[in-house]
């Protein structure tokens, strides 16, 4: 929780794997996660207001491939 624009979701997609932090790492269950890719971080992150593409299907806005 915080004011809009304090970084709270910049700091939630850095750790699902959306930006490499500038520094540091980012460490899960004692693994170095940081350089790891998008799709193999084990971590998703579900927004407030949806973000859907809507010329996609169901399947398509939720599956990764």
């Amino acid at each position: 929780m915080g004011p809009t624009g304090s970084g709270k979701s910049i700091l939630l997609e850095t750790i699902a794997g959306f930006y490499k932090p500038q520094k540091g790492q980012i460490i899960l269950e004692g693994l170095d996660i940081t350089e790891l890719p998008l799709e193999r971080g084990g971590i998703s992150v579900v927004y407030q207001d949806y973000v859907l593409s809507p010329h996609m299907s169901v399947y398509d806005n939720i599956v990764m491939d």
